[in-house]
């Protein structure tokens, strides 16, 4: 099974500390939680000085929980999908996962953004080093797509171009590495 303490710790390298930045529509972010989450969540205090085990907490909650993660057999996949929930959100990281799915089987399922036993089962026969590989491309392509499609939508989203692009391609160099859990 996959494990957060992991997962956390590589997307904690792309989130960083605190950030006000005008352009971000998630407005102030400290370790990539955002006010609105972090309030959702009982954080009551300024920002800047959210706890990093807080917003861990936080993390294991909203994002690695409710895509039930633990349940992943293939820690790299769980990786990706949980940085991806947690910088483009839960439900477009779901069906991503169902679309890779998709993508690789013929017998599809339903692209819903819900995880349940279907979408679970079906990721975790996952079993050769070549499908991971597969499975980790695809993921990683989608989530390209994505961000080129949020630049697409918001021309200031461009200035956030390289970092999430970075983020991609740091999962697409991972398929080497992927391995059966």
């Amino acid at each position: 099974m996959s494990n957060f303490a992991t997962a956390i710790e590589k997307t904690l390298g792309h989130e960083g500390g605190y950030v006000n930045n005008p352009n971000d529509k998630g407005g102030e972010t400290n370790w990539g939680i955002t006010t609105k989450v972090a309030k959702a969540n009982g954080y009551d205090g300024k920002m800047k000085e959210l706890p990093l085990a807080y917003a861990k907490a936080i993390y294991k909650k909203e994002y690695w929980d409710k895509l039930k993660l633990d349940s992943v057999n293939n820690q790299v996949i769980a990786e990706i999908a949980f940085d991806i929930g947690v910088n483009a959100g839960v439900e477009t990281a779901a069906k991503m996962l169902q679309e890779m799915i998709n993508f690789m089987t013929t017998e599809n399922i339903t692209v819903d953004g819900k995880i349940g036993p279907v979408t679970l089962g079906r990721l975790n026969a996952i079993q050769t080093k070549r499908d991971n590989e597969e499975a980790v491309l695809l993921l990683s392509i989608l989530q390209g797509e994505h961000y080129l499609n949020c630049m697409r939508k918001r021309e200031a989203n461009e200035e956030f171009s390289l970092g999430w692009l970075r983020r991609a391609r740091n999962n697409i160099e991972r398929s080497k590495l992927t391995r059966i859990s």
